[in-house]
């Protein structure tokens, strides 16, 4: 069982695109996918595997304080470790989303403002070229609503909207047709390369992350377990300069594995979808922990979250040097993951 205000019985809902989009809960799909998740960690990591049995004092779980992320956490978690008796609890930790680092920028001005910015500044350069201005007329013909390509629901006509219609086979208004549809994802997806690509303020937002982790680490869990949003994902990708333009896909998982290394000390391994990244600063795919923990600067210190802004440049995004998405953080000492809540399926494209 587990100590928190969700159970197996708890309901699914449904978003609806009807003239606008509803803010929903967990998709139709969403306990299927994140069960999936939680299975695939068990095979690999504790039925057979590296790191044994996985019983519930050797599991620690975060999840956002939201609906759809507590019950994925829920499903995920309960699918890693399905033995569990009536009589072991696993508690799913949460905190408030006004200082929960796995809701970035929470608690961080700073990087509220550098984000806006970059934001602002990203949505204009979208919306100044000739091929999306003539996309959103179109769109607005077919609709009666402007299009943002944006997460924000300014018009409840968004990026988000149509993606999770696509994915859920969701009815679409008359007149948006497939092909103002793959437009719609292709310039979302054009502004989110250009918002959310490395800057000091994701690696200012992926370093509050990390330091959840690394203090995770230093305890005898086997599988630590955070879910969290897509902005999460992509901050943290971002942060470490591994993040491809792939924009995260439906409770994908990136694996953090924690050896001990033979001749003393411990290396990190990160894995994305199972296939080992290197992470920049490395100079290999395992990474000594003193290294890896170090990368983004100091983690116990936020003192930039509350220095003045200082405006950061936009400029094109450049080819990756490694591919990264999404997901749990893993170690065969112990097991660190991050989960992207279930929210609009595997659509995800490349953008170069």
């Amino acid at each position: 069982r587990f100590d928190a205000p969700h159970t197996s019985h708890m309901p699914l809902f449904k978003k609806q695109f009807a003239g606008g989009c509803e803010i929903g809960q967990l998709l139709p799909s969403g306990k299927d996918v994140a069960s999936r998740a939680g299975r695939t960690l068990r095979t690999a990591y504790f039925d057979g595997g590296p790191l044994g049995p996985l019983h519930h004092h050797a599991i620690h779980v975060h999840s956002t304080n939201i609906p759809r992320t507590l019950e994925t956490a829920y499903f995920a978690a309960a699918a890693a470790a399905p033995g569990l008796s009536h009589h072991e609890t696993v508690t799913l930790h949460t905190a408030n989303i006004a200082t929960d680092p796995w809701k970035p920028p929470a608690d961080c001005s700073s990087a509220q403002t550098s984000l806006t910015a970059l934001q602002e500044g990203a949505l204009a350069t979208v919306r100044g070229q000739q091929g999306y201005m003539d996309f959103a007329a179109r769109w607005r013909e077919a609709t009666g609503l402007s299009f943002t390509p944006t997460f924000a629901a300014e018009t409840g006509s968004n990026y988000d909207c149509v993606l999770l219609s696509r994915c859920e086979d969701l009815e679409m208004p008359p007149g948006v047709t497939e092909e103002l549809q793959e437009e719609a994802l292709e310039w979302a997806h054009r502004y989110i390369a250009t918002a959310y690509y490395h800057s000091s303020t994701t690696k200012l937002l992926a370093r509050r992350m990390l330091r959840t982790m690394h203090d995770q680490s230093r305890e005898k869990a086997k599988l630590a377990l955070w879910v969290t949003h897509d902005a999460g994902v992509l901050y943290l990708l971002s942060g470490l300069d591994v993040w491809n333009t792939v924009f995260p896909a439906y409770a994908e998982m990136v694996t953090f594995e924690i050896y001990h290394a033979r001749g003393g000390g411990e290396l990190v391994r990160v894995l994305r979808r199972g296939e080992p990244v290197l992470v920049p600063g490395c100079g290999d795919e395992l990474c000594e922990a003193a290294v890896f923990w170090g990368l983004l600067g100091d983690l116990e210190d936020d003192s930039e979250c509350s220095q003045p802004f200082v405006a950061e440049v936009l400029s094109e995004p450049l080819p990756p040097v490694a591919v990264l998405a999404v997901g749990l953080l893993a170690g065969v000492l112990g097991t660190v993951a991050v989960l992207r809540r279930p929210r609009a399926g595997d659509h995800y494209r490349r953008l170069v």
